[in-house]
């Protein structure tokens, strides 16, 4: 099926009700011109609805590009590298969330840069203040981890390990996937989809 004809403007708007009519128009515009450059196709209806119940949750509903922080807080540095990263921050930037999917860690950004061209590694800044890259981010990191064959199966909860395994490890992270579950579920109401099954919205068993 036709991007086109699962995401309308209409229908977009009905998801994110609560930006006002200029961020909307923004947001909507990158998000036709990103999935148009990258040639993203969606497998059906529950790979969308999935794709925007993260992007739901993970923005605030659209309000943000860049991560919430507390005043004083100092997570902003925890990015900086894991056990898996490869590699090593440049050592005049910062590495938390920022685009659509709150792209995080260095790997991450110079393998997104690698694959749109363009230096998010040097500039990592860009993911949140160019509204198409801050979609195409989220698009390359749900492609390079194969969420899409799992969300087009329902498996919501399986791309949130994906996504963010801290949160499908009990207390206090299953606080937070329990608000990711509903924002998704709402995005399936605006698909007028039914609501998805108990067993398969939650990351852990």
């Amino acid at each position: 099926m036709a991007l086109s004809n699962l995401i309308s403007r209409e229908r977009f708007t009905r998801i994110f009700h609560e930006l006002d009519s200029r961020t909307l128009n923004r947001r909507f515009e990158a998000f036709e011109r990103a999935t148009s450059e990258m040639g993203w196709k969606p497998s059906n209806v529950e790979e969308i609805a999935a794709f925007f119940g993260h992007v739901y949750h993970e923005t605030d509903g659209l309000k943000t590009l860049t991560e919430y922080f507390l005043e004083g807080d100092n997570s902003r540095t925890k990015y900086q590298t894991a056990d898996w990263c490869k590699i090593s921050p440049h050592k005049d930037r910062l590495y938390y969330g920022r685009g659509w999917l709150q792209l995080s860690y260095p790997d991450n950004y110079y393998h997104a840069g690698n694959a749109l061209g363009v230096d998010l590694w040097t500039n990592p800044d860009l993911v949140a203040t160019d509204e198409v890259l801050a979609c195409k981010t989220a698009i390359w990191f749900w492609k390079a981890n194969e969420m899409g064959r799992l969300a087009a199966k329902g498996c919501f909860g399986e791309t949130t390990r994906i996504l963010n395994v801290w949160e499908c490890i009990g207390n206090p992270g299953e606080n937070l996937q329990g608000l990711r579950i509903a924002r998704y579920q709402h995005v399936r109401q605006c698909f007028d989809l039914p609501p998805a099954e108990e067993d398969n919205v939650w990351g852990y068993k």
